[in-house]
């Protein structure tokens, strides 16, 4: 069976990480995660529809699996901590991402306002 998730997996993850690196809270990264919520929805919708031609009854079964859950993003954070004690330990042991190179990071992101 073809899944498309349209950024809630990999890729929110991936925002979560860069967020979390650009020194956002945890609050502020669950925020915007579930913002992406519709419009998952709406893309993977429109994959099944238009890419692979399912029927109306098959995609409103499948409508679930695309959405965004607080859960989703929270269960990731928990076992980052849970293995890792750290978003900062995980980086680092899993990236090799170091606090020096998450500062230069934060100074080639960010502006002064």
């Amino acid at each position: 069976m073809v899944s498309v998730h349209a950024g809630k997996d990999r890729t929110g993850v991936l925002g979560a990480i860069l967020m979390w690196m650009l020194d956002f809270n945890e609050d502020a990264i669950i925020t915007e995660y579930l913002r992406l919520d519709q419009r998952v929805v709406d893309d993977g919708n429109k994959s099944m529809r238009e890419d692979h031609q399912f029927s109306e009854d098959i995609i409103q079964k499948l409508e679930p699996m695309h959405q965004v859950k607080e859960l989703y993003i929270m269960s990731y954070f928990n076992e980052i901590k849970k293995r890792y004690q750290t978003v900062e330990n995980y980086l680092l042991e899993h990236f090799g991402i170091n606090e020096e190179m998450i500062k230069k990071f934060q100074s080639r992101m960010l502006i002064d306002a």
